[in-house]
């Protein structure tokens, strides 16, 4: 069904989950979704084959600091609200991901990486300039922090009264510190672990499929509530839950209700690992419960 262009011009199709979306003018291989905000509305760009999974949820905006990011909310238990970003569920195996150009909505895989080691953080702050100017003086003073997490600065002098020069060596001092941190994210990506080819992969399996340790079964009992909670996360790193009731006071339903929600729960995991084992085979693990 065709959506109303609205000013962010036409070409719109709503989709089964009433997101409005459309191939992205110029790269055929991008999609666009229409996000709403507090009643405006921006956009995201995620790869055209990311949108066989990007469909099945309702997408819109959250602000996080002074960036905005693509989410989608899903069932949780009792009332509080619980959320996925885009980009969590485009890459479930990184315990981090970071946006390489800073901007929170493009979520195409080639502006998408791991974000571990200090790389996600880094990368925020680098998205500043760098630069102060002290008053009463006349220099421009960049500052950086190293992968070490040590600070440092380098002073830049202009001409006392020669507004030229002053905009000259602040555009110096912008250069010279947005290059240092460029210099300082290739360096912890350096020290991140190296992956084997497979590794991605496996990494997804344990994200998606959580192993069972100790006896634990996955299920939640809130005894004043006479509910269990089966918990599980789906083939796309989504958490999913469900309630199993009983009868006050009836101990006997209480323990078969258990059972019927443990079975579910591993029905669920079951589910979940063929279907990650159908994206890649490669993804069969028998450490996997």
């Amino acid at each position: 069904m065709d959506a109303d262009p609205g000013p962010l011009g036409g070409g719109w199709v709503v989709d089964a989950s009433r997101n409005s979306w459309r191939v992205k003018n110029g790269e055929p291989d991008a999609v666009e979704i229409i996000l709403k905000y507090k009643g405006e509305h921006m956009i995201t760009t995620a790869d055209a084959t990311a949108h066989t999974i990007l469909k099945d949820y309702r997408w819109c905006a959250k602000k996080d600091g002074k960036n905005f990011y693509a989410i989608a909310h899903y069932e949780s238990i009792g009332h509080a609200s619980k959320y996925v970003c885009m980009h969590r569920l485009l890459k479930p195996h990184l315990a981090v991901v970071d946006h390489k150009n800073g901007n929170g909505l493009d979520n195409r895989s080639a502006n998408l990486r791991d974000g571990s080691g200090g790389v996600n953080a880094h990368n925020v702050r680098a998205k500043g300039k760098g630069v102060y100017t002290p008053k009463g003086k006349n220099i421009h003073v960049a500052q950086w922090t190293d992968a070490n997490k040590k600070r440092h600065n380098k002073t830049f002098r202009w001409v006392a009264g020669d507004d030229a020069s002053k905009r000259e060596k602040y555009d110096e001092a912008v250069a010279f510190s947005v290059a240092k941190k460029e210099e300082i994210i290739k360096e912890l990506i350096s020290r991140q672990p190296k992956r084997a080819a497979n590794d991605e992969v496996d990494d997804a399996a344990n994200a998606i499929i959580p192993i069972k340790k100790k006896g634990k079964t996955g299920v939640a009992t809130v005894d004043e509530k006479q509910r269990h909670h089966a918990r599980w996360v789906d083939e796309h790193g989504v958490h999913r839950s469900k309630t199993f009731a009983w009868a006050t006071g009836n101990e006997d339903e209480k323990k078969a209700q258990y059972q019927v929600a443990v079975a579910y729960r591993t029905e669920q995991q079951a589910l979940t690992l063929i279907a990650l084992k159908a994206k890649n085979p490669a993804a069969d693990k028998s450490t996997h419960a």
